[in-house]
């Protein structure tokens, strides 16, 4: 996630981002024990916040390279390093980041078995941890100081500062097992909130599914009785087009035999008027029967 988060602040030229994102990178390696990729991170990222002034991110980078050099064995590194973080967490007056700088270069002169300023840097680093309660200092400063005095042969320092260790760690646990203990509740809460609220959606789903297949039935109802309409609609509209077609058929065929019939008349009229024509020719050119039965008569009487 760092390395997309630096792909996207180089995209946008984020310059801030960038530098943040580089301490992160840095920080995953130190976990990592890739101290060579940590310090390359840490230091591009000094270099960035150098040019644009990002003292907060300088300081953090510093802090961070004198550490890898501490776990080296590079005490005279490791001492330049965290000097120049202290003025920086001093200028910024950020009272954890002193505490935080204080007792690492306590550390390093301890190891260095400068016992004097090892003591002097661990007090001071204790001194401000405690006036800003910051527990997880306490714990550092006291650990460094418990050290030191033991190496000093200052037993009694040293068993207040190995108590003052212990109860501070302690608290830091009880704080840690309260807030663990609240989680826990606010968890137990949420889940069976949670738990109440899948339960009431799920009534809530199986209502609105209710309604909704109620809704589509009668939807359903609706297109079918809309479909069943329509269909008698069509079928009567059909049935009214056969009809009205054989009506127009019958009709035709009704014309066709009135001119037909009249065609036939007509025909049967020429034809009647033809033979009483021919028949009235006929009476004219032939003897009437009257005539021929009386002249034979007369014959036969003669």
């Amino acid at each position: 996630f760092y390395t997309k988060g630096l792909m996207l602040c180089e995209e946008t030229k984020a310059s801030i981002g960038i530098s943040n994102c580089l301490v992160g990178l840095g920080s995953a390696y130190y976990n990592q024990k890739n101290f060579t990729k940590a310090l390359a991170y840490y230091y591009r990222a000094l270099k960035i916040s150098e040019e644009n002034g990002f003292i907060q991110t300088m300081a953090n980078a510093l802090g961070n390279i004198g550490i890898i050099y501490y776990d080296q064995g590079d005490y005279a590194k490791a001492l330049e390093i965290q000097t120049r973080c202290l003025k920086l967490d001093e200028n910024l007056e950020d009272k954890q980041g002193i505490a935080i700088s204080l007792v690492n270069l306590g550390n390093i002169y301890f190891k260095k078995a400068d016992y004097a300023k090892s003591l002097d840097y661990s007090k001071k680093s204790l001194e401000v941890a405690t006036e800003i309660g910051a527990k997880k200092e306490i714990v550092q400063a006291s650990t460094s100081l418990f050290q030191t005095y033991k190496e000093m042969s200052q037993f009694k320092q040293a068993l207040e500062m190995h108590e003052l260790y212990i109860l501070t760690k302690d608290c830091m646990e009880n704080e840690e097992n309260q807030k663990e203990l609240i989680r826990q509740e606010y968890k137990y809460n949420y889940e069976k909130k949670a738990a109440i609220d899948s339960i009431a959606n799920e009534k809530e789903k199986e209502i609105k599914n209710g309604e909704i297949a109620k809704q589509k039935a009668e939807l359903k109802a609706k297109r079918n009785l809309q479909y069943g309409l329509f269909g008698g609609l069509i079928l009567v509209l059909i049935f009214a087009g056969v009809i009205y077609n054989r009506l127009k058929i019958t009709q035709q065929q009704k014309q066709i035999i009135e001119k037909q019939k009249e065609l036939v008349e007509e025909k049967q009229k020429e034809i009647l008027d033809s033979i009483r024509y021919a028949k009235r020719i006929q009476d004219v050119l032939l003897t009437s029967q009257s005539y021929i039965e009386r002249n034979i008569k007369r014959l036969k009487n003669s």
